[in-house]
């Protein structure tokens, strides 16, 4: 190197911001963790991605929401093995309170897996 020169020569990329503040799919899936545990609500990638930028000012993709919401659905409910190994006791709490009804629930069984289903009484 013969002579340094401090001035850029590129032009200005607008894809290239200097405050871009960075956050892990896992960081974000904290944040909404509360908001996953009610039943009612329904939270969309697409939600996770505007409440960042009005809340937080961070301007996060897509997919790093989507990430993030499949990061906090299987830290609240588990993964899919997981949920899978919870529903007799959930199928037992319904068979349960649905003693008095009509229509209850009634336990099938078949080659290697249960079943279960709505039948009349």
């Amino acid at each position: 190197m013969k002579m340094f020169v401090n001035e850029h020569t590129c032009e200005k990329n607008d894809n290239y911001n200097v405050e871009f503040k960075c956050v892990s799919a896992t960081v974000i899936g904290d944040l909404f963790a509360s908001k996953y545990r009610d039943p009612g609500r329904i939270t969309r990638p697409k939600d996770i991605v505007s409440e960042m930028r009005e809340h937080h000012g961070i301007h996060l993709s897509y997919k790093k929401a989507y990430r993030s919401k499949e990061h906090v659905l299987n830290q609240v409910f588990g993964g899919p093995w997981e949920s899978f190994q919870r529903l007799p006791s959930y199928f037992y709490v319904l068979e349960q309170a649905t003693q008095d009804c009509e229509s209850r629930p009634t336990r099938k069984t078949g080659l290697n897996m249960d079943s279960w289903q709505l039948e009349p009484v």
